[in-house]
């Protein structure tokens, strides 16, 4: 490019004294003519020496496009990263997802085929069952119970695996009552689970059922104003009244 300029240069000093030297009456003004000519060719080709072809500049802008997607990888992967770490909320248990239970309802335990009224007590934890005549036994090294369910007018014999034992103080007396817990499928309405139930006489109360706060937690929302809200049962059922 050095040799380019010079030889320009030499070329518009030569043609300049040319000028001079052979062409009588040639003015000052065409001889600075003359020379802005030849310094704008020299101007126009340094600037095509410095100038980087359409192939680099072509390459560069694929580069710097590169470069760009590359950080927006990074950032989508960064934004992932930290969604992932971030402690999620829990999900709030949608109403509507909620079966309504009245303040009593048909229930059918499916274990002993036997379908009873039921009453839903949100204060009481656990959920009792009437069973009558009640003998603790062994087999095969585990706890067992018999005891009579009373369905109407007839009575069942039963026998279930003991879970175990719990302690219900009675407000009345505040005495401790030791009872034995059973496994029991229990169903309302088109709702159906496995749930603990305890034994013990409730020949002095209304219902021979009570539902406590673990079988319905989650899954219903009691309406005291209701009853049956969960369909009429499908043979007469004997209610005695719950305090």
């Amino acid at each position: 490019m050095i040799r380019t300029i010079l030889a320009l240069l030499s070329l518009s000093f030569v043609s300049a004294c040319s000028i001079t030297s052979t062409t009588p009456g040639v003015t000052q003004k065409q001889l600075k003519s003359a020379l802005d000519k030849q310094q704008q060719l020299i101007a126009s080709q340094i600037a095509e020496q410095c100038t980087p072809p359409k192939l680099v500049t072509g390459l560069q802008q694929q580069v710097q496009a590169l470069g760009q997607s590359l950080q927006q990888i990074d950032d989508k992967k960064l934004t992932m990263q930290m969604a992932q770490t971030m402690p999620k909320c829990p999900e709030t248990p949608s109403m509507q997802d909620k079966m309504i239970l009245g303040a009593i309802e048909n229930a059918y335990l499916s274990t002993f085929k036997t379908q009873l009224v039921a009453r839903i007590d949100t204060g009481a934890e656990s959920s009792s069952l009437d069973a009558r005549e009640i003998q603790n036994f062994e087999r095969d090294g585990d706890d067992w119970v018999r005891f009579t369910l009373i369905n109407g007018q007839q009575p069942i014999v039963h026998e279930a695996k003991v879970v175990r034992f719990v302690n219900i103080r009675q407000s009345a007396t505040n005495n401790a009552d030791r009872r034995p817990v059973i496994h029991a499928h229990l169903q309302i309405g088109s709702y159906g689970q496995t749930t603990e139930i305890n034994l013990t006489d409730r020949s002095h109360l209304d219902y021979p059922l009570l539902l406590g706060r673990k079988f319905i937690k989650d899954i219903a929302i009691v309406d005291v104003s209701k009853e049956l809200f969960q369909g009429e049962p499908t043979k007469p059922i004997s209610r005695q009244k719950d305090n």
